[in-house]
């Protein structure tokens, strides 16, 4: 239920957006990356990726509040793969 929830969270998200979250919270290798290794791969400057992760993060939280879902903390600890699986 909480995957799907992370699901249909992430379409609210914006394309670049959600390729971002997915890859920094270990969704694309199974692997959490730091802020910085993520803004490198995609090549962004690190304060532009934390604003690409704040408004989707928000997005996120904001969609998954209105649908009684609470896990979206976990999402900021870097724990998502265990409280979405």
């Amino acid at each position: 239920e909480t995957g799907e929830a992370l699901e249909d969270g992430l379409k609210k998200c914006s394309p670049r957006g959600k390729e971002y979250l997915m890859y920094r919270y270990g969704f694309v290798d199974g692997q959490v990356h730091s802020e910085a290794e993520t803004a490198q791969r995609y090549h962004l400057k690190r304060s532009w990726a934390k604003k690409i992760e704040v408004n989707n993060l928000n997005l996120l939280k904001q969609h998954m509040s209105e649908n009684g879902e609470c896990y979206t903390s976990n999402l900021t600890k870097g724990n998502i793969l265990t409280s979405a699986s």
